[in-house]
């Protein structure tokens, strides 16, 4: 294109070109892999456009004459929308598998310890993968990891050194707040805190191995939480998304959890975050709290397990058919017999 701007254009030649820059985002023809991408993907490539010529002072290519996306523009979204596949949200992952992941530590393998304590944290904390998985270097994103230096262990009300040996931290150690630098909804400095459960899951447990693996190698505060160190030079390497979802589909497989209809291809990362919202739930635990620990803005956690409808039926047809007749409790209906 000679004229970059597209306002300088006749508008059936702007919607000509907008409608196949579209189609060239949908075959995903921008891309290596030349896969097709959802109208959501195509919708975002839009609306840069739009937001490029915004920036630069010139008015929305996008817009008719009433300032709302052209016509055109939103069938043609809307036609994509319709052929998009449903969405296959990954299932919540109960605790049995996290028992399993610490039944299983390998004392001797950093980064199996590394890969099953991560999963511990995530599940309880609700944490988002990002939150303590590693990124490529290329990749941008605002999720910021978890250092050593988010970390505050406490004996009740006092704060523990977190230098004090192993086992005097396991022992006297109640609860673990990580705080929160920046994270996926732009909120900054948030604390998340769970007290210690003393059983071979225990989440505050799993901080304290972490912790005190990297107080072993280092002493930066900055160091991530994911960071561990093998061999006999010590390199430190950090825990990925894969390791993390390959750890969860594995202990899947071998726990059989298929005849509950979870399979290792429902399982990826996420399911961490989605099972501790389903224990959550499941306990009884009101929603507006389960938002207040999972940090979201909304229902959308309700997203998350909405696969395994199981747990939120539980209930529901005895509360249906005790239901009154009527809609109106002042109202009382009478029955009458008929007469034989």
């Amino acid at each position: 294109m000679h004229q970059p701007i597209l306002s300088n254009y006749p508008l059936p030649t702007r919607l000509a070109l907008l409608g196949a820059f579209a189609a060239f985002i949908r075959a995903g023809q921008h891309q290596p892999a030349n896969k097709q991408v959802s109208a959501q993907t195509v919708l975002l490539a839009l609306r840069a456009i739009s937001q490029t010529h915004m920036l630069d002072g010139q008015p929305d290519p996008l817009a008719d004459e009433k300032g709302q996306r052209h016509i055109l523009l939103r069938r043609q979204i809307e036609n994509y929308r319709r052929h998009d596949p449903p969405p296959k949200r990954k299932l919540a992952l109960p605790h049995i598998a996290i028992k399993y992941l610490n039944v299983t530590r390998a004392d001797n393998n950093p980064r199996y310890q590394a890969i099953h304590d991560l999963c511990t944290i995530a599940w309880f904390y609700l944490l988002r993968v990002g939150e303590y998985t590693q990124t490529t270097q290329t990749a941008r994103r605002r999720t910021i990891q978890f250092r050593l230096e988010d970390v505050t262990l406490w004996n009740h009300t006092q704060v523990l050194h977190s230098t004090l040996p192993l086992q005097t931290l396991l022992s006297q150690c109640t609860a673990a707040t990580l705080r929160i630098s920046n994270q996926k909804n732009g909120r900054r400095n948030q604390v998340i805190h769970q007290e210690a459960t003393r059983d071979v899951t225990c989440p505050i447990a799993a901080i304290i191995r972490r912790v005190h693996h990297i107080r072993q190698h280092t002493s930066d505060p900055a160091t991530m939480l994911g960071t561990y160190l093998t061999g006999h030079k010590h390199v430190a390497k950090q825990v990925t998304v894969t390791d993390i979802t390959t750890a969860l589909k594995n202990t899947v497989q071998v726990l059989g959890l298929s005849r509950y209809n979870i399979t290792p291809a429902d399982i990826s990362s996420h399911s961490l975050r989605a099972g501790g919202a389903m224990a959550l739930h499941l306990g009884g635990v009101p929603a507006h709290t389960i938002k207040i620990l999972g940090r979201w803005s909304s229902d959308t956690f309700l997203l998350y397990i909405q696969e395994q409808i199981t747990g939120f039926s539980a209930g529901l047809s005895t509360q249906m058919s005790s239901t009154p007749l009527t809609p109106n409790a002042a109202i009382k209906p009478t029955l009458r017999l008929l007469p034989s």
